[in-house]
């Protein structure tokens, strides 16, 4: 069950228990219900997750045109994208290694691989044929 719904019903409990008196089965039932809606509303939506990892390469995209220019004005061949990702994925074996933190940890790199791979799929499509 979705964040907004679980609030909802939190909502309609919350309405319901109002005139309970306390100590009540009623009361009591409320209080767990509280509980378990409570401890589902902590876990993070199952998208959640996901959707962040997408912000973060939608932000390495946006940096990387920032510096390296736009697809429009700098285009790439797909044997390019591959080498650039070779080579970031070789930085991500070392920032595994070395322990590395920031923009040089191995989990920051693969964004960036990520976000090259987003590029290249940009230029020339899922299926090879350019957009």
């Amino acid at each position: 069950m979705n964040h907004g719904k679980l609030n909802r019903l939190l909502n309609v409990i919350e309405f319901l228990a109002e005139d309970l008196p306390k100590g009540s089965m009623g009361a009591i039932a409320a209080d767990e219900a509280f509980a378990i809606i409570n401890d589902e509303l902590a876990k993070p939506e199952p998208n959640q997750r996901m959707n962040l990892v997408f912000d973060a390469i939608r932000a390495e995209r946006a940096h990387q045109d920032a510096k390296w220019g736009t697809l429009e004005q700098k285009r790439q061949s797909c044997a390019g994208f591959i080498m650039v990702m070779e080579w970031k994925l070789v930085e991500a074996k070392s920032g595994w290694v070395n322990n590395s933190e920031g923009k040089h940890s191995a989990l920051r790199t693969i964004v960036q691989i990520a976000a090259t791979a987003v590029a290249c799929l940009e230029q020339y499509g899922d299926e090879g044929n350019p957009q």
